[in-house]
């Protein structure tokens, strides 16, 4: 998989569990949280489908 440098697209996340134990400021949810969004969205975007309104992503 090729690596895009694409700047973060701004979204607001509700954490709970495990994940909201370790994301205490947004430098936190940046380093933390932002790439596994970033993974999720190449994923859908290298889909040969869109995704379901109903999939959880």
């Amino acid at each position: 998989m090729k690596e895009v440098n694409v700047p973060p697209i701004p979204h607001a996340f509700v954490l709970d569990g495990d994940a909201a134990d370790d994301v205490t400021s947004i430098a936190d949810g940046l380093q933390q949280i932002q790439p596994l969004v970033t993974q999720e969205n190449e994923r859908v975007r290298e889909s040969p489908r869109p995704p379901k309104t109903h999939e959880q992503i």
